[in-house]
């Protein structure tokens, strides 16, 4: 199985006008890109701007993706799940990041969580889409988060049971609360749709930190997983430089250089 490696286009390349990062970042050779809100963008200078590179859009988030959390009232839920894949659909992308609320949102969030994402998958698996759901870290970048365990991520999918419905498996983030990466990656793979990349500590170049991504990688590519990993880091030194080398890292890791 090929692996392919997608770029996030917000946290990087921050003097080069967000519509022309899509082409910089197809020539230095990522298979995708990645970003956030959309409805905070042109969509119509966006799709342009992908279709233009010729570079697929792997993920996006939900719009409105803090504003609107995956445990809020169903029909405002429903509503801007539906408009953030009508949205989508307009520039090629599918696959949809979700967040959970925070600590003390609602009494029973974990199975309000569930309950939601079940009645949603339908609408997700009618328009062939994935919605994607994120823990992240509650020790240094969010705290307050509600979702920030893997394996309480990965109930509410299993209990969902839906292919609408996936995991995005942060490394960084699980590495900060809980480590333990390979195997988690390797119990649950059939569970996770995406994956997003970045160096511990500090998220900046995923190869320069704590994390062993060749063991990783190495492991990753054992499974028949198919879809991407997001390069979601912030650069230290010359951005552009950054992503060539961060790119012919997980290249050569994958056994594609």
């Amino acid at each position: 199985m090929i692996m392919l490696f997608s770029l996030c286009l917000e946290p990087i390349f921050n003097d080069i006008l967000f519509h022309e990062r899509f082409s910089v970042a197809k020539e230095i050779g990522y298979d995708a890109v990645e970003f956030w809100d959309i409805s905070e963008r042109d969509v119509r200078q966006v799709g342009h701007a992908a279709a233009a590179a010729d570079i697929p859009i792997a993920v996006m988030t939900l719009i409105d993706n803090w504003g609107v959390r995956l445990c809020d009232d169903y029909s405002n839920v429903y509503k801007n799940a539906a408009e953030s894949i009508r949205i989508g659909r307009e520039v090629g992308c599918s696959r949809f990041i979700g967040l959970s609320g925070d600590v003390g949102a609602v009494a029973d969030q974990k199975q309000l969580l569930t309950d939601n994402l079940r009645r949603l998958s339908e609408l997700f698996e009618q328009q062939d889409a994935v919605l994607l759901l994120e823990p992240l870290n509650s020790h240094i970048d969010h705290k307050g988060y509600y979702l920030d365990s893997s394996a309480e991520g990965l109930e509410i999918v299993r209990n969902v049971a839906s292919p609408g419905v996936r995991l995005l498996y942060d490394i960084y983030h699980m590495q900060v609360m809980e480590g333990n990466v390979v195997q988690t990656i390797l119990s649950n793979i059939e569970y996770i749709g995406h994956f997003h990349a970045a160096g511990v500590p500090g998220r900046h170049e995923p190869h320069l930190g704590e994390l062993n991504y060749e063991r990783i990688v190495g492991a990753l590519s054992t499974t028949a997983y198919s879809g991407y990993v997001g390069m979601e880091y912030w650069p230290v030194g010359d951005e552009i430089e950054s992503a060539k080398q961060v790119l012919d890292y997980f290249l050569r890791c994958s056994g594609r250089r």
